[in-house]
């Protein structure tokens, strides 16, 4: 018996707690997804900070932004 066909035997309030918690897990996926990707984020501006820092030393922000608008 597959899982649709356990779940369908089931009372309409006994259906209706396994999808919110079928939603509750798909949420939970999605939240551990996010952190997991901020946490590399994180991690990788951390990594390229220094770097950054000697790049962008010599460097005009005001410069910087009037040339890419100039090459968008």
């Amino acid at each position: 018996m597959s899982l649709a066909e356990e779940i369908a035997e089931l009372s309409t309030e006994m259906q209706q707690e396994v999808a919110d918690f079928m939603g509750y897990l798909r949420q939970k996926k999605v939240r551990q997804e996010r952190t997991g990707a901020v946490e590399r984020s994180l991690k990788a501006a951390e990594g390229f900070h220094g770097l950054g820092a000697e790049i962008w030393q010599d460097t005009d922000p005001d410069q910087y932004v009037a040339d890419l608008r100039a090459d968008w």
